[in-house]
């Protein structure tokens, strides 16, 4: 066989593959996939900043004050071009607000209350596309956002993606 000796296992790993033209393949576990990227991603502690709860609280207030404004002007009837502006408001701030926490890690697009996030911006995008149900996407956008916000830490913060390779940014505020 052109001078290259037969493979002969040295071990009992039933993991461990034959290597394929010389080279050696090894099944990596989750941790050994670890590397720089992503820690820097998903870090064991969640990194922080100065002011960063100050900055929620005021970003939170600016969402909740333009995405009631929003609501209300499709509730009363108001003309598209008067809502533009506080739909911009609602969409900067909420983007904001996940931006502030993807600083903190990106593990929150794991969790619950990142795939909530989500599952808002289909509702606010749907209600552009299906003009006549935008009264019912746009409550039901805020209901979610209400009862994300409101459920308990262990909830909230519940890792639905990558479960035991993140961890979840469980810091209040």
């Amino acid at each position: 066989m052109s001078g290259i000796p037969a493979y002969q296992p040295t071990h009992t790993n039933p993991r461990r593959r034959a290597p394929q033209a010389g080279l050696c393949f090894v099944p990596m576990s989750a941790a050994q996939h670890r590397g720089r990227v992503f820690l820097s991603l998903f870090p064991e502690q969640p990194r922080d900043f100065p002011g960063r709860r100050a900055t929620f609280m005021a970003l939170r207030a600016l969402h909740v004050l333009s995405g009631g404004t929003l609501l209300g002007g499709h509730i009363f009837g108001l003309h598209r071009d008067s809502l533009l502006p506080w739909l911009v408001a609602t969409l900067a701030s909420g983007t904001t607000l996940l931006l502030v926490d993807m600083l903190a890690s990106f593990a929150v697009l794991c969790e619950v209350r990142g795939t909530m996030v989500f599952v808002k911006l289909a509702l606010v995008g749907l209600a552009g596309i299906y003009w006549p149900a935008r009264v019912p996407l746009l409550v039901t956008a805020l209901l979610l956002g209400v009862f994300a916000s409101h459920m308990s830490g262990r909830q909230r913060h519940f890792v639905l993606f990558l479960r035991g390779h993140v961890v979840p940014n469980r810091r209040k505020g």
